[in-house]
């Protein structure tokens, strides 16, 4: 029989305890200080020399050349002469934020609790973003905490409330980058062990998200059991076009008649910065690292382009470029685009009957028919919305909490659905290309 001397026993008791800290996943709280970087990022928009017009040109490609001269100057104005990133920031710090390290990444995020009174069911649901909304980060769900975390009685009678989980992406704001190879998979799975080791919500949780966060959490609502039920507002999938839903004789109502035809026109005319994106971020990422008026016009025209025109919000745009610009996030958002080679047209069906809402907003620029997403899943909810945009959350507070609160939890359930096969985004650069350039997969 062999001994370990006392030595070799110390060393392999610190590495069975140091394996023990990792996996416990450290959770720490996190302070928004920026503050000191606020100096110079003004003194970089007083001095930038933005010109006070353009000559005007015809656009054949597009109804317009891009952001308006002189609503550009209107924002810089705003920025130095109204804009108070004190204040913002304050706000910020009024949640809890914490950092914790998964797979070797720092993920930031929020978490708010719910405060309901005991006997409410409380749902865990984690809300993932994308780009740029509110620095594609935490910032687009802040205002839609009050009212999930409060006790909402459903039109059953029951009473029911949120835990919040709100991270920041990898790449974005305060979490830090991906690795070199990295796709909404991993994200999936990191965002799973979040819930699930780092938090403890082991009985189950919801998802929520928009923009890239719809493609993560497609993947947590197929591949992981204890993700229970999701909500999109945003589905990312290029969806079939007017001529096909036509020909295949699907009924659409005016709502969605309006909506593929939107969704053809922002493919004609609004997906260069995609592309830009996806094959140039190191070029873009650099040229836009130390300019916040470059961020602010190329944000600031995705606003104007995506939002409800009555729900623009210069001091949520203000406050998105801000953020980009103080974390130095602006170029690793960016690779998001490059490593996940588009949204795929195909293997998107759900391989479960887990239950799925969609709200459909007006001035969304792509947006899905019911009996299209009928088609891939176990859609339990769907609702269409004359106000509101690409960035919900944030331009109608109340109308999306209302839809999560109404979709999740009426269907959200402590058992899994029932799989049926291996489903993840199939990722290709080919299917990617064709897509993009012929809408009508």
């Amino acid at each position: 029989m062999h001994h370990l001397c006392p030595h070799t026993l110390l060393v392999v008791l610190l590495v069975v305890l140091l394996a023990a800290v990792v996996e416990a996943h450290i959770v720490r709280p996190f302070h928004v200080a920026l503050s000191h970087g606020t100096s110079r990022m003004n003194d970089l928009v007083r001095n930038s020399r933005v010109p006070s017009a353009l000559p005007s040109i015809t656009t054949p490609a597009s109804p317009t050349p891009g952001i308006d001269v002189q609503w550009l100057h209107a924002l810089r104005k705003s920025w130095l002469e109204e804009f108070n990133w004190e204040n913002r920031q304050d706000y910020m710090n009024s949640f809890n934020h914490y950092m914790t390290h998964v797979e070797g990444l720092d993920i930031h995020f929020v978490h708010a609790k719910s405060t309901a009174p005991p006997g409410t069911e409380v749902i865990p649901i984690i809300l993932s973003h994308g780009w740029p909304v509110d620095a594609g980060s935490f910032l687009e769900f802040l205002p839609v905490v009050d009212t999930l975390t409060r006790s909402n009685t459903l039109k059953s009678g029951r009473n029911v409330s949120f835990d919040l989980v709100i991270p920041s992406l990898p790449g974005f704001a305060f979490s830090g980058p991906p690795p070199q190879v990295w796709t909404v998979n991993d994200t999936a799975r990191v965002w799973n062990t979040l819930m699930v080791d780092v938090l403890g919500y082991k009985a189950g949780y919801s998802v929520a998200g928009t923009d890239w966060g719809a493609a993560i959490n497609w993947c947590l609502l197929n591949e992981y059991p204890l993700a229970r039920a999701a909500h999109f507002n945003f589905f990312a999938i290029i969806p079939p076009s007017l001529d096909i839903l036509t020909s295949a004789g699907v009924q659409l109502s005016d709502f969605e008649r309006s909506g593929a035809e939107n969704g053809a026109l922002f493919f004609q005319t609004g997906a260069a910065y995609f592309m830009v994106h996806q094959t140039r971020p190191w070029t873009l990422g650099l040229a836009m690292a130390d300019s916040p008026m470059a961020q602010l016009a190329w944000i600031a025209e995705k606003y104007h382009d995506w939002s409800d025109p009555s729900k623009v919000d210069v001091t949520q745009i203000l406050t998105t470029v801000s953020l980009y610009y103080l974390t130095e996030s602006f170029p690793t958002s960016l690779y998001i685009y490059a490593q996940n080679v588009g949204f795929s047209s195909s293997d998107v069906k759900s391989n479960n009957d887990k239950p799925f809402g969609y709200s459909s907003f007006r001035w969304e620029g792509i947006r899905h028919p019911e009996a299209y997403l009928r088609g891939i899943g176990n859609l339990t909810y769907y609702k269409e919305h004359h106000h509101g945009g690409h960035f919900a959350p944030s331009e109608v507070p109340d109308v999306y909490a209302n839809d999560v609160i109404e979709m999740i939890g009426a269907n959200f359930r402590s058992t899994a659905g029932t799989p049926t096969s291996a489903n993840i985004f199939n990722f290709g650069v080919q299917r990617h290309l064709q897509n993009i350039l012929r809408p009508s997969f």
